[in-house]
């Protein structure tokens, strides 16, 4: 069971519900509900970062035809130009 720190409400951790938890400060999980706008916000901005970043590696819509090979190559690109994203931004 994961626990929300805020509420103390408790999912199971591969229910559908958990999905959309987060961890904001990378380290405790709160529900969707107990998240801030501002949380959001920054949560929201960081899933676009990923997704331009997968976007920039190859990895958009026709990412299922391509072999497993490549794909993990490009999903590790992916990861690096997010991670550098963030760097630069501070985050």
């Amino acid at each position: 069971m994961i626990g929300c720190v805020r509420r103390g409400r408790q999912v199971e951790q591969f229910s559908r519900e958990f999905i959309t938890w987060e961890k904001p400060d990378d380290q405790r999980w709160v529900c969707e509900g107990c998240l801030t706008p501002s949380e959001r916000q920054s949560i929201d901005a960081d899933h676009a970062d990923f997704a331009a970043a997968m976007e920039a590696a190859g990895l958009g819509t026709n990412a299922d035809a391509m072999p497993e090979t490549e794909y993990l190559m490009r999903e590790d690109l992916a990861n690096s130009l997010y991670e550098h994203d963030r760097a630069r931004k501070g985050n």
